[in-house]
C-alpha cells in the first residue's frame, strides 16, 4: 500500500479520489469520473473485478468551471477502511 492512501490527511493532500470499477474487460477497467462521464484505463499490475475499488489521483485542466483535459495515475486498491457501504456510490474525493 502507499503511504498517500493510508489517513485521511494523506489522501487530502495527495488528491486521492476512490473510484469504484464499473466495467472490466481484460487489463482495461472503466470507472466514474467525478465531473461526469466515465474513463477507460489500462491498468496490468492487478487483476480486478466489477465493485472492485481503486484509488486514483486526478490532474485536472479547467476553463470556465469546466474540465477541458485531465491526466489520471493509479495509486493502488482502495483500503477497505475508505471504500463506502452505500453500493450506489461510485466514487470518493479525499
Amino acid at each position: 500500500m502507499d503511504n498517500r492512501q493510508t489517513t485521511e490527511l494523506n489522501r487530502h493532500s495527495n488528491h486521492i479520489t476512490a473510484c469504484k470499477i464499473l466495467r472490466v474487460q481484460e487489463n482495461t477497467v472503466t470507472v466514474p469520473l467525478p465531473w461526469g462521464n466515465t474513463a477507460k484505463l489500462t491498468i496490468t499490475s492487478d487483476i480486478f473485478e466489477p465493485g472492485d475499488w481503486i484509488d486514483l489521483q486526478f490532474k485536472t485542466q479547467s476553463n470556465y468551471g469546466r474540465v477541458t483535459s485531465y491526466s489520471v495515475g493509479y495509486i493502488g486498491r482502495t483500503p477497505a477502511k475508505f471504500v463506502p457501504e452505500d453500493d450506489k456510490v461510485q466514487f470518493v474525493t479525499a
